[in-house]
């Protein structure tokens, strides 16, 4: 079973809710196809910021695992690339193997179900989405890691996973941190230490003095070097030199990290 999770949902608008929905649910049908995955015979229970999965009994752990992550990994850069960071799709996945059972409202209930769900909501798998600035995190249970990863079934190596101790309500259990393309061991996974799915005005670095309209002028940023904003990536090396004072009230200026 899997459990998929958005980043920021809550605290979007309408509008904006809409259009995580809609990309959610192209990378997880683009992924499946990618994966040779028949989408149409899991469960599906979709939660609006994201959806609970229960898949057939004869799919292996190690293709949810290995293929399908990394289709959804490859559709969801895809999704992202032409986005202004501030508006990626942004996702945490968690993949458990367990008991599922099928109530008569025709939703799942069951240990499995609670521990996969557990999972993906857990504050160090939302810690490490957050202070890696990655668009997906992944967490996987002692069960699926031991039986799929450490074993050797996926193409994977055991050492980028991190083992982390997951405690959400009343669930305790090992679980192990995924976040593909950063190096999980050096991360600060204190929950203290990430501002997650809160959202508040950046800090002013621009310099200058605000006009009476509330514009800020003054000498911009010279290029080079990293910003915390894009969150460690270099900021781009094309700089307008503006020497006088110049009224941007009303105007709009969009910058678009690469």
């Amino acid at each position: 079973m899997m459990a998929v999770d958005v980043k920021g949902f809550g605290s979007s608008d309408d509008q904006r809710q809409e259009d995580i929905q809609d990309g959610l649910i192209t990378v997880l049908e683009q992924a499946a196809k990618r994966s040779h995955l028949r989408r149409k015979d899991w469960f599906v229970d979709f939660t609006g910021d994201g959806e609970l999965a229960i898949l057939p009994r004869e799919v292996p752990e190690s293709l949810l695992v290995d293929d399908y992550l990394r289709a959804f990994k490859a559709e969801l850069t895809r999704y992202n690339r032409d986005r202004l960071a501030n508006a990626h799709l942004r996702v945490r996945i968690a993949i458990h193997f367990g008991s599922a059972v099928r109530s008569g409202n025709g939703h799942y209930r069951g240990q499995g179900v609670v521990a996969v769900s557990r999972l993906v909501d857990s504050d160090v798998l939302r810690t490490a989405l957050a202070m890696s600035g990655a668009d997906l995190a992944v967490i996987l249970s002692r069960p699926v890691f031991m039986d799929a990863v450490l074993q050797g079934y996926t193409t994977g190596n055991a050492e980028d996973y991190r083992r982390v101790e997951v405690r959400q309500k009343e669930f305790r259990s090992d679980a192990w941190i995924l976040v593909p393309g950063h190096d999980i061991h050096a991360m600060d996974l204190d929950p203290a230490s990430a501002d997650d799915d809160t959202t508040s005005a950046p800090e002013d670095t621009t310099g200058g003095t605000p006009d009476a309209s509330g514009a800020r002028c003054g000498a911009p940023r010279a290029s080079g070097g990293t910003d915390e904003r894009t969150r460690g990536r270099p900021y781009p090396g094309v700089v307008n030199n503006f020497n006088d004072r110049v009224d941007v009230s009303g105007g709009v200026i969009g910058i678009k990290y690469e």
